[in-house]
């Protein structure tokens, strides 16, 4: 085989290699280490809770959301639907854009912690 049947060859299988990994990466929800520079979700829900003296059960149960999924968001290890941030942001009385890229925790406000 000559050079440049060699680069075809390694070429293809790379774009190969490249399809099978964006399948298999979109078809599922969960993706570990969702810690992204810039985004707060995770933390966001943490901290909200713990300010709030609210349990991830209790976040659940008023949100409509599964708890796992609820856990899974603040391991940052599950990335929500529009409709479920859509719920958690309405249940901290918040933009969904405060949720993910504020530091709410960093900031430090109380101004937006109103249990419901």
């Amino acid at each position: 085989m000559d050079g440049a049947s060699l680069g075809v060859v390694i070429t293809v299988g790379f774009i190969l290699f490249i399809i099978i990994v964006f399948v298999f990466a979109g078809s599922t929800k969960d993706i570990t280490n969702l810690n992204i520079k810039g985004l707060y979700l995770g933390s966001n829900l943490l901290y909200l809770r713990i300010k709030m003296n609210l349990t991830a059960e209790e976040v659940s149960i008023n949100t409509g959301i599964k708890l796992e999924l609820i856990k899974n968001m603040e391991n940052e290890i599950y990335m929500p639907t529009l409709s479920e941030l859509d719920k958690l942001a309405s249940y901290f009385n918040l933009k969904r854009e405060e949720l993910v890229y504020r530091d709410l925790k960093f900031e430090n406000k109380d101004w937006y912690i109103t249990k419901k």
